[in-house]
């Protein structure tokens, strides 16, 4: 794995991170809530059936789990103001990862491309290098031909294509100019 998709690895695991801790802070944060809300919700209903019973006791009571549960909520709601600031906090942390991944991203894509273009041209280069070994073999069977008398067509439909730059087209026109100057000791030698 080259550096760059290494890094982008890395910046997501660590996003990944830190985007769990957040969601669990919300949940833990929103359950702490909910849990206070219940508690003066069923404090507010014992004591509205203990008013409704006549019991004075289970009124007093009522009345007394009320005033924890609403301590209870307030402390939930401070709580809950205070895990804001680290989820802020969090959040702009996945914000700035976010923004590394994508640099990463890119860099990584730009090496990518440069690695692709070095290997294009060098393929193309390769390409070029065999292609003339290819018209060297085929000037030297229409030199052969030129020899034995035959007059024939024989790679009239040549074209090999050359990559680059100057890109140019070798065909049969090309390779019986290269045929002019190899003689008979040239092809029995070969």
């Amino acid at each position: 794995m080259s550096d760059s998709a290494s890094t982008v690895a890395a910046l997501n695991s660590t996003r990944g991170l830190v985007h769990e801790r957040l969601q669990s802070i919300q949940k833990e944060t929103e359950l702490a809530i909910e849990r206070a809300q219940q508690a003066e919700l069923d404090a507010a209903n014992l004591y509205a059936r203990s008013v409704a019973t006549g019991n004075s006791e289970g009124e007093n009571a009522a009345s007394t789990e009320m005033q924890k549960a609403s301590a209870m909520l307030i402390e939930a709601d401070e709580h809950a103001r205070r895990q804001e600031l680290i989820i802020a906090a969090l959040q702009a942390e996945i914000d700035g990862l976010d923004s590394q991944i994508t640099t990463a991203q890119q860099q990584h894509s730009q090496a990518q491309d440069n690695a692709l273009a070095a290997a294009e041209l060098t393929l193309g280069e390769e390409w070029n290098r065999l292609a003339e070994q290819l018209a060297a073999v085929g000037a030297k069977i229409l030199a052969a031909d030129r020899y034995r008398g035959g007059g024939s067509m024989l790679l009239s439909g040549l074209s090999i294509p050359s990559f680059g730059p100057s890109s140019m087209e070798l065909c049969r026109n090309d390779v019986l100019g290269g045929a002019e100057g190899i003689t008979i000791a040239d092809l029995i030698e070969a």
